[in-house]
């Protein structure tokens, strides 16, 4: 066997004490799942099988047009459709999902973000083909929110479905013009609508006239934020205006 090029016995050398400190990484902060906190056999995973297999996904018959579980079209779609032309969501806003959603916002855990980025990115949703899409833009933060919270969790997924779906993504053209207050707060749609209407605006310069765009949220309620944010998209020429979420409140 002829030795290794000195460039790989170099590769080698630099390598290895990396190995080292990731081992003894490894054995003095063991991965741990980021929802119940059990160990993990790799370093790469997020989420323990446990809490991966309590993911519950939106199953049987849904709305064509905003993906609620029910009659198709459901009652809301049929007299008061919306701007959004479809609506998808991953699995029910529930259980392991629910922590996961509150321990990635809360806690500032961005790989719980680019863990679901990456399953949702990886989901089979009914009536959903990546393909009509041409371009991607997360729900944005107002900036007080976003240097709060630190970063932007549907920026993250969006990023991820971008990565998964060779999609080009929109992060800086849509804007949230005005600070609002939580939608958890808001106790029914009338209010969540009032409360970000107007709430969103777009920049000179953008690229979504002419385009079939998805908004990506992390969790959807009533579907208002989106609305409101759709609403501003096709103000501003978007041919379509699409959402899709991590998670769907039932």
């Amino acid at each position: 066997m002829s030795p290794a090029p000195p460039r790989a016995r170099l590769l080698g050398l630099l390598c290895a004490p990396l190995d080292a400190c990731q081992g003894l990484l490894d054995l003095l902060l063991p991965p741990a799942c980021g929802v119940c906190q059990a160990l993990l056999d790799e370093r790469r995973e997020v989420l323990c099988p446990n809490c991966a297999a309590e993911l519950e996904p939106l199953g049987g018959a849904l709305c064509g047009r905003c993906g609620l579980p029910g009659a198709d079209p459901c009652p809301a779609c049929r007299g008061e459709p919306g701007p959004l032309s479809r609506l998808r969501s991953g699995w029910a806003y529930e259980g392991a999902l629910q922590q996961a959603i509150l321990r990635m916002k809360l806690g500032r855990r961005i790989e719980l973000a680019e863990d679901l980025g990456a399953r949702l990115a990886a989901r089979a949703l009914p009536g959903w083909e990546w393909q009509e899409l041409e371009l991607l833009a997360p729900i944005p933060l107002h900036p007080r929110r976003l240097h709060a919270r630190g970063f932007n969790q549907a920026a993250v997924i969006a990023r991820a479905l971008a990565r998964a779906h060779g999609l080009p993504l929109s992060l800086d053209h849509l804007v949230r013009t005005r600070a609002t207050p939580e939608q958890a707060r808001a106790q029914d749609r009338a209010a969540r609508l009032a409360n970000v209407r107007g709430a969103f605006a777009v920049r000179a310069g953008h690229p979504f006239a002419g385009r079939c765009v998805c908004l990506v949220d992390d969790v959807v309620t009533t579907g208002a934020t989106l609305h409101a944010a759709a609403e501003a998209l096709l103000a501003a020429g978007a041919r379509e205006v699409r959402g899709l979420s991590v998670a769907r409140t039932l």
